[in-house]
């Protein structure tokens, strides 16, 4: 188990606990990387018997995993490592039984490379945050039936575009296949791009919706709207550059930028606050382009 925390000491507690409390007997090793939390944070998951990697920067969502997955063995490939790893965000609460479901999907199809859970709001636990990840039209990566009642809608198995970081079950095989997070990304679409890799290697991914998990999406980083504004757009074009056909590259730059110009129209005379983030975002994106088209073009040579 894999959980990554930063200053998450008003909820870590409780996703710990209900981590612990997961039922099937399964042998649990939990992994907390802290984030250079400012607060107690790491007291809190040590005291809970969780073996805690201090970080003295803040690394980011998939670096920090990348670390976790390390000390689990996974990027050494070492004798003894688990065949199955479980991210879960410190914000979410697992239900008892939420493990084995995926467990047992994971285990009956060797194909799949990530079991994804039902995610309900924690504060609204009657409404959907995530049954897996979709793309739209523009590229960008959305949870599936988000904002739907959990009427029933969303209790049917089956396979998805890909998997979110907040809670799932991956195959360590599927890892070792495309390799772990692109640490470039420091927070957000680090999941959109390791489902994206996967599913160009042939991976699939199952919902499993026996599988629950409170999700009080957004606490973590309510307060900081730079940071996602930054970060969500920036990334969302590194990995559609990556990925995506030529054409719907193309499409996604010109739909951002002509966003940016409208925005900066609309923000005329108030500070530009909004717009000076989405600056930053292109211009961010920008600079890593050159390297992502060169490493695009190596994979498409082998």
């Amino acid at each position: 188990m894999v959980v990554v925390s930063h200053d998450a000491e008003a909820y870590l507690g409780r996703c710990l606990d209900a981590l612990a409390a997961t039922e099937g007997g399964h042998e649990l090793d939990v992994v907390v990387v802290d984030n250079a939390s400012t607060d107690a944070s790491a007291e809190v998951a040590a005291a809970r018997g969780a073996r805690v990697l201090r970080s003295s920067e803040n690394l980011g969502f998939g670096p920090a995993c990348n670390r976790a997955l390390s000390d689990l063995g996974i990027r050494q490939r070492v004798e003894g490592e688990p065949d199955l790893v479980a991210l879960v965000n410190p914000d979410a609460f697992v239900e008892p039984g939420w493990l084995q479901p995926l467990v047992d999907a994971l285990r009956a199809d060797p194909g799949l490379g990530a079991a994804v859970p039902k995610i309900v709001f924690a504060d609204r636990p009657s409404v959907v945050n995530s049954t897996g990840t979709v793309l739209d039209r523009h590229l960008n990566g959305s949870d599936r039936g988000a904002g739907d009642p959990d009427d029933g809608r969303w209790d049917t198995p089956g396979e998805v575009w890909g998997w979110g970081g907040a809670a799932v079950l991956l195959c360590t095989a599927y890892l070792h296949d495309v390799g772990l997070f692109d640490e470039r990304l420091f927070l957000y679409y680090e999941d959109v791009d390791l489902s994206w890799r996967g599913r160009a290697r042939g991976w699939r991914y199952a919902y499993v919706p026996a599988a629950r998990v409170h999700h009080g999406r957004g606490w973590a980083t309510s307060e900081r709207a730079e940071l996602f504004e930054v970060q969500n757009r920036r990334n969302r074009l590194v990995v559609a550059t990556k990925h995506a056909p030529w054409l719907a590259v193309v499409g996604v730059w010109l739909w951002c930028l002509g966003g940016f110009v409208v925005l900066a129209v609309r923000e005329t005379g108030r500070g530009w606050v909004r717009t000076r983030r989405y600056a930053r975002a292109l211009r961010e994106a920008g600079a890593l382009i050159p390297t992502v088209v060169r490493e695009r073009r190596r994979s498409v040579d082998v």
